[in-house]
């Protein structure tokens, strides 16, 4: 496939303001940056989860092995330190939860 462009190089100097990918490393010696900037309203985000896909993948956690293990685990006495979290829903539902995130088992259905 081609394309019709030319590039032409500019000296760092002649371009004012110089982009991010010209500047030198050194020069942001200094400058404080800003960790986990998101550029959209917090309101704008979902934090629901339809309960009939809840349901389906609670069910789906009790038959798969990955799953069992980390049950398995998470009912060991010995104090470890653990990604997985088990945290109970409703109607006395059991969900496992990996480094903060629902785990979905690997099904195709889900």
């Amino acid at each position: 496939m081609d394309y019709d462009i030319q590039l032409q190089h500019k000296p760092g100097k002649t371009m004012i303001p110089a982009d991010a990918l010209s500047r030198r490393h050194d020069h942001a010696v200094g400058i404080e940056e800003k960790e986990d900037i998101v550029g959209l309203p917090e309101e704008l985000f979902i934090r629901l989860l339809d309960l009939d896909l809840q349901d389906a993948v609670v069910m789906g956690q009790k038959e798969d092995s990955m799953a069992l293990e980390a049950l398995e685990q998470l009912q060991d006495p010995a104090p470890q330190p653990m990604k997985w979290q088990l945290e109970e829903g409703p109607h006395d539902s059991k969900c496992l939860f990996y480094n903060g995130k629902m785990y979905v088992p690997d099904d195709l259905d889900l």
